[in-house]
C-alpha cells in the first residue's frame, strides 16, 4: 500500500512539471519493494485520473495537462516494467480507435498484460479500423484490448468494437478508459453481452490472473 502522502507529493510535482522529483519518488518507491502494480494503481492511474478532472474543471490549461501526460509517459518508459516470470503462452492485442492520439492508459495496459508472461502486440494511438482487423487475422490473439478514452468518439468505438465481432466472432474482446461512460456500459452489457468491461488496472489484473488460470487448468 502506497502512503496518501506519497501520492500527493507525486501529484503536486506533476502538476508543477517537476520530472526529475517525479522519477525520485517512483524510484524510491520501487526502493522500498512496492510492486509495479500498485504504482500503477495507486500512483499513475490515479494522478491521470486526477489530471483530467482537474483539466475538464478549468484548474489546469491543456499545455500543463500534457506536459504532466509526457512525464508519466517518460516514466513508463524510463523505468524496467517488464515481466520476470516465463512467458505463459498467451498473446494480446491493445489498440487505441481511430482519431484517438492519448495512449498512456493503453500504453499501461500493455504492460500489465506483459508483467504477467503475456507476448503484447501494441498498435499504439489512432489505429484505422482495418489495420485492426488485419493485425488480428495475422496475430491470431487470445484477447484483444480496445482503449477508449473520448465519449465524442464513442461512433468509432462501436464501429470498430462490431467490425471484430463480425469478422471473429469467437474473439475474446475486452474493453476500458474514460469514455465509457455509464450509458455506454449498460449498452455493452445489453448489445455486447460477450465484451468484457475493465474498470480499472486492478480490475485488469483480476482479469489476466483468472484467464491464466482458467486457460492453464490451474483454476
Amino acid at each position: 500500500m502506497i502512503k496518501e502522502s506519497i501520492y500527493l507529493e507525486f501529484l503536486d510535482a506533476l502538476t508543477r512539471g517537476e520530472k526529475t522529483i517525479c522519477h525520485k519518488i517512483v524510484t524510491d518507491t520501487l526502493n522500498e519493494g512496492v510492486s509495479i502494480k500498485e504504482i500503477y494503481l495507486q500512483i499513475f492511474q490515479k494522478a491521470l485520473y486526477q489530471i483530467g478532472r482537474m483539466w475538464e474543471q478549468g484548474k489546469m490549461n491543456i499545455a500543463d495537462e500534457h506536459m504532466a501526460t509526457q512525464i508519466i509517459e517518460c516514466l513508463l518508459s524510463r523505468h524496467s516494467f517488464t515481466q520476470s516470470g516465463k512467458n505463459c503462452g498467451h498473446s494480446v492485442i491493445i489498440t487505441c480507435i481511430d482519431k484517438e492520439f492519448h495512449l498512456l492508459g493503453a500504453k499501461m495496459v500493455a504492460n500489465m498484460f506483459e508483467l504477467n508472461g503475456w507476448n503484447v502486440f501494441f498498435m499504439g494511438s489512432s489505429s484505422p479500423g482495418k489495420e485492426v482487423l488485419r493485425t488480428i487475422a495475422d496475430k491470431k490473439p487470445d484477447v484483444v484490448g480496445i482503449s477508449f478514452s473520448f465519449y465524442l468518439n464513442y461512433l468509432r468505438f462501436l464501429e470498430l468494437l462490431e467490425s471484430i465481432i463480425l469478422a471473429f466472432p469467437d474473439q475474446e474482446v475486452v474493453v476500458g478508459g474514460q469514455g465509457l461512460t455509464a450509458n455506454l456500459q449498460l449498452k455493452l452489457k445489453t448489445d455486447y453481452p460477450k465484451v468484457k468491461y475493465i474498470s480499472c488496472i486492478n480490475a485488469l489484473d483480476e482479469y489476466i490472473l483468472r484467464f491464466n488460470s482458467c486457460r492453464n487448468g490451474t483454476e
